[in-house]
């Protein structure tokens, strides 16, 4: 047997034995990261469902945001009308 086959052999073995030796701990982190990755993809989902609320949210609020803005340009005109005809009736009673 050449020297370089035996080293190899060697190495291989030494590798094998750790494995062996480190195989529940080595088993223990790959179910980890298993579990991570399911935890990330449910993680993912709930985050894209929730922008999903967010974006309807915005639309929603776009819509009430302008329909306030008409009510206050509709109350503001009424007010102005209702402040002249105030004005109009307290000038002829003190003139």
């Amino acid at each position: 047997m050449k020297l370089s086959n035996l080293l190899l052999f060697t190495g291989a073995a030494a590798a094998s034995f750790c494995l062996v030796k480190n195989r529940e701990k080595l088993m223990n982190e790959a179910v980890e990261s298993y579990e991570l990755m399911d935890r990330i993809q449910d993680n993912l989902q709930n985050i894209q469902r929730n922008l999903q609320v967010v974006q309807e949210q915005k639309d929603n609020l776009q819509t009430i945001s302008q329909d306030l803005t008409y009510q206050f340009k509709l109350f503001e005109q009424d007010t102005t009308a209702r402040l002249q005809q105030i004005q109009d009736i307290w000038n002829t009673r003190i003139n």
